[in-house]
This record gives C-alpha cells, structure tokens and sequence, in this order.
C-alpha cells in the first residue's frame, strides 16, 4: 500500500467513516506466480460495504 492509502485507510478507522483499501496476494491453484487481490470496504454512517476485486477488475 502506498502511503497516501495508509493515510486515508487510519482516518477512516478513526473516523468510522470514508475507505479502506487493502491487498493480498496468493498464488492460484495450478499457476506459480503470484497474484494480487484487492479489498475495499467503505464505512458509512448506517452501512459498511465490502468488495473484493480480482486482477482482471482493477
């Protein structure tokens, strides 16, 4: 993550509110490289929504 995403993501913690992105990698069954996922949620004041985004999405 860079930076600018660890920023946003503890505001959103502190505050309950806005998104937080994180990143995962795995390696797929069958395959020998890696590859990386990404997880957003996003925090709002009656809700809290994730997604999860694959390679070929982002």
């Amino acid at each position: 993550m860079d930076p600018n995403d660890r920023r946003l993501n503890e505001i959103a913690r502190e505050k309950s509110y806005g998104r937080i992105v994180s990143s995962y990698e795995y390696i797929p069954e069958g395959e020998s490289q890696p590859e990386k996922i990404w997880v957003i949620t996003l925090l709002d004041n009656e809700y809290t929504y994730t997604t999860i985004l694959l390679p070929e999405e982002y």
